[in-house]
């Protein structure tokens, strides 16, 4: 049987038309909805029955997603957001506990008139933010002012006869104001002279369109040149930068400017009884976690032991059921809670289906998240879980230290969901592990994460749909209707006569939510988060390195997966993401968590400060030893006792001493008597001449030279 919850959005094939169910009730067979789109809507009534005849003759469709809801991030918004977001709540929150009552038209005209005539306002105001919380998912957020839409965005005014802006308070000359054709002439003198000299600032440019357009020139009597001798209504510089800023790519020009080969090298960017208390399911929900007690193996190794998982469950207080879980490797901390609250609003079918197993809707059911939430300290204690209370109004009660017995049901699920299997399990903690003669279980580890999710999934069906819960304080009208206390006949049976309290969130939605934000910073080299380099399309398509190595670098707000960093998640300014993949350069870190990240630079700055000394060490002993060479040759000149040759003189015979301190070094530095090298024997070669004829005199190889070329000149 299709379930309708409060927040669904359905579109009607027919028209297109969107609507939200606001409120359902399935024994009264009545729902009431308001359509999304209209400025005029109101809550109208329909019946649950033709919203299933609807549905199975293809009459309407469930949108899977909710593009309506704005989920930003409390900082993100001015004070003066928040303060209208806040007086609207705090004016409608007696409207809304008021439900189903408020929906009707009969009773929804007193109840606003009461409102208007206790806070002093409009019935205008009044039904304006109540058709805005609910069009817009029935949380605080949607009573935020729409100041994105203010002032027009992407449509330029048209220019009329009478002038914008302020009057001038020193000058008589009227101003102009800037239409198609001023906008061109501003253009052309843009690309004519600015874009092609660098040599002229954005002044001397403005100086030539003033010169140009708006100047009156006349023959000079005397000089017999042109000469300006009137200026006519004008631009002012201030309009001349805005339009050049709104026209024309400054990133383009500059390339322009500084020709594509210099710009290219220089401006290029480098690239988370109890059942008194609620009322039905989804009222409130516990989260706890615990570490399992077996111990398993890495999927990659079967030989390596990586030590006992951690499993978190939900649980629902009204029916016990357990609407979510998470199983992995990580410590009691935020990272954990995420990953099962995100579990609960997932569809269950698919998430046993990555693990082999195949179930039906009805044996693990839907379920969305509570407006209450107890649990720890130690999860919900830093920054992180604010997202809960921000984007999704869920109001999060803890407990205190040492009172695990305050969320007791949750405490006792754990103890539930490991006898089913601890008999059979290798590597399960035994009791006698310590006596002597005891084994070590922990050498029998076999199972690894996936094996043991399977597991607890498998557990965790058996729980909800077999398990009777015992001692649970059933209700008159469940005695009546004999209710069993199984968690999913509770579940159930709490949907149909209680009315489930909670609401749907598309899971991407969610996902996203959850995870941890923090701020980035956008550079020449890419977007630097936690020593890591990320870029997305977004990034080069609007040139931010470039502009980050011009101008300055700046801060973006991101979300970021501690378990895998390869990606993060940049905040927009409509409430949307964008995904940014780690780039090439920080290849070093793909595929590990933050916490292995903060590993290795923690090594690294810990290499450097231990190499610190030794350089600096070095540095001190090499200026000393320079510092003794200078000494020792300050002292050998000074032997000197002095210098006869002029200044001129010591200065035209540098090239002279050159050639004589060269010929002196390599007689000093020439390779010789070099070893392994068989010296060659000096064998005398008796003459032919005569020892009383004259010796011939050789001439020189210079001299020979000379010649050669004197003959070759005649």
């Amino acid at each position: 049987m299709l379930h309708w919850r409060a927040n669904q959005l359905i579109r009607w094939t027919q028209d297109h038309r969107i609507e939200r169910l606001l409120w359902v009730d399935v024994v009264g067979d009545l729902a009431y909805l308001i359509e999304v789109e209209s400025n005029k809507a109101l809550p109208h009534f329909v019946r649950i029955s033709e919203l299933n005849i609807a549905m199975d003759v293809g009459g309407l469709t469930i949108e899977p997603d909710d593009p309506v809801i704005r989920l930003p991030l409390e900082e993100s918004l001015t004070q003066k957001e928040r303060e209208k977001r806040d007086n609207a709540w705090s004016l409608i929150q007696p409207l809304l506990k008021a439900q189903p009552g408020i929906f009707s038209r009969r009773q929804r005209g007193s109840l606003v008139a009461d409102v208007m005539e206790r806070n002093g306002v409009t019935k205008q105001s009044v039904y304006r933010y109540l058709r805005r919380f609910w069009q817009r998912g029935m949380i605080p957020n949607a009573l935020l002012p729409d100041y994105c839409n203010s002032g027009a965005p992407g449509r330029e005014k048209a220019s009329t006869s009478n002038k914008r802006g302020r009057p001038r308070k020193y000058s008589d000359l009227k101003g102009i104001n800037i239409d198609d054709e001023v906008r061109s002439q501003i253009k052309s003198i843009v690309n004519l002279h600015y874009a092609n000299n660098r040599l002229l600032d954005l002044h001397s440019a403005y100086n030539e369109l003033i010169g140009r357009y708006y100047s009156v020139s006349e023959v000079s009597s005397v000089t017999g040149q042109q000469e300006v001798v009137e200026l006519k209504s004008r631009p002012t510089f201030a309009q001349f930068r805005y339009w050049f800023e709104k026209d024309s790519d400054k990133l383009d020009i500059e390339r322009m400017r500084r020709t594509p080969r210099v710009y290219d090298k220089d401006c290029r960017g480098l690239t988370g009884t109890s059942t008194q208390e609620v009322v039905g399911p989804g009222s409130r929900y516990q989260i706890d976690a615990t570490i399992l007690d077996l111990y398993i193996v890495s999927r990659y190794d079967r030989s390596k032991i990586v030590g006992r998982p951690v499993l978190y469950v939900v649980i629902d207080i009204f029916s016990r059921m357990i609407v979510g879980i998470s199983v992995g490797l990580e410590g009691p901390s935020w990272v954990g809670a995420m990953m099962a609250l995100a579990n609960v609003v997932q569809d269950k079918v698919e998430y046993c289906r990555q693990f082999d197993i195949h179930i039906d809707p009805e044996q693990w059911p839907y379920a969305g998240l509570s407006s209450r939430l107890l649990s720890d300290r130690g999860e919900t204690a830093g920054e992180s879980v604010h997202t809960l209370i921000e984007k999704f109004d869920v109001k999060l009660e803890t407990t205190g230290p040492y009172r695990a017995d305050w969320k007791g049901i949750v405490e006792r699920r754990f103890r539930l969901l490991q006898r089913p299997f601890a008999p059979y399990v290798p590597g399960y903690i035994q009791s006698d592990y310590q006596e002597r003669g005891g084994s070590d279980y922990r050498l029998d580890a076999t199972l690894d994460i996936d094996h043991i999710t399977g597991i607890v999934i498998r557990s965790v069906i058996y729980y909800n749909t077999k398990h009777i819960v015992k001692n649970y304080h059933r209700d008159p009208d469940m005695v009546e209707d004999g209710l069993t206390t199984i968690p999913i006949n509770l579940w159930e049976w709490g949907i149909q006569r209680r009315n489930g309290q909670f609401l749907h969130f598309p899971f991407e939605r969610v996902k996203l939510a959850l995870l941890p934000t923090d701020s980035a910073t956008v550079t020449e080299s890419g977007i630097l988060f936690y020593g890591c380099y990320y870029t997305c399309d977004e990034a080069i398509n609007q040139r931010w390195f470039d502009r980050a190595r011009m101008t300055a670098t700046w801060k973006v707000t991101i979300s970021y997966d501690p378990r895998l960093m390869d990606a993060i998640y940049i905040h927009d300014t409509n409430g949307t993401y964008i995904q940014c993949e780690l780039m090439s350069r920080s290849d070093n870190f793909r595929s590990q968590s933050l916490r292995e990240i903060d590993q290795v630079r923690f090594l690294n700055r810990q290499l450097n400060a231990n190499v610190e000394n030794n350089e600096l060490m070095g540095k001190i002993n090499l200026t000393d030893e320079i510092e003794r060479i200078v000494e020792t040759a300050k002292a050998m000149k000074s032997a000197l006792s002095s210098i006869h040759e002029s200044k001129r003189s010591r200065l035209s015979s540098i090239r002279k001493n050159r050639t004589e301190e060269q010929r002196s070094l390599r007689s000093r530095d020439a390779f010789r008597n070099l070893t392994g090298v068989n010296k060659a024997e000096l064998v005398v070669i008796p003459s032919a001449i005569s020892e009383s004829e004259d010796e011939l005199e050789i001439p020189e190889v210079n001299a020979t030279i000379r010649g050669r070329k004197r003959d070759e000149n005649r």
